[in-house]
């Protein structure tokens, strides 16, 4: 384990953000997607994975999420669009404007992430009780709510 040098006095936030950095590093993406998606590119499941989890997605909402260009955008949208993953919808807020949205098959292909993803929490939770599971769970997820009213709090 690498030594922690943040100069935060929470141990919890001191242990978020060691994780957020493992979870975001360029290796572990990449292993993870390899492992989950076999042969598309890191970029292209990213998109899968938030198209999946936002729905029908515009392709600039798509860019700034992703922090990446339109252009970025519109070149792995071709690649998945040709691969019948994705596919091209009218935005029913904007004639002019098309939304992102996955085909029965991207559907099945972001599946496979979550699939990775519950299967890994499995294996990192495998000794904890059972109680301890939900509880973790449970803490999780009021942190998070808590985060979201402090994020919007400050209009974030």
């Amino acid at each position: 384990m690498t030594q922690r040098r943040h100069r935060y006095s929470s141990p919890a936030l001191t242990s978020l953000a060691d994780l957020v950095a493992l979870w975001t590093s360029a290796d572990f993406q990449a292993s993870w997607y390899r492992e989950a998606a076999g042969e598309l590119e890191t970029t292209s499941w990213k998109l899968l994975y938030r198209i999946a989890v936002l729905g029908p997605t515009r392709p600039s909402e798509l860019a700034e999420l992703l922090s990446t260009t339109r252009s970025n955008i519109s070149k792995i949208v071709a690649q998945l669009e040709s691969s019948g993953l994705i596919t091209r919808t009218p935005d029913p807020d904007d004639r002019r404007g098309v939304q992102i949205a996955l085909t029965t098959a991207g559907s099945a292909e972001a599946q496979r992430v979550f699939d990775a993803g519950d299967q890994m929490m499995q294996q990192l939770l495998a000794d904890w009780p059972e109680g301890q599971q939900q509880q973790f769970a449970a803490l999780l997820d009021d942190f998070l709510t808590r985060a979201h009213r402090h994020a919007a709090a400050r209009r974030l």
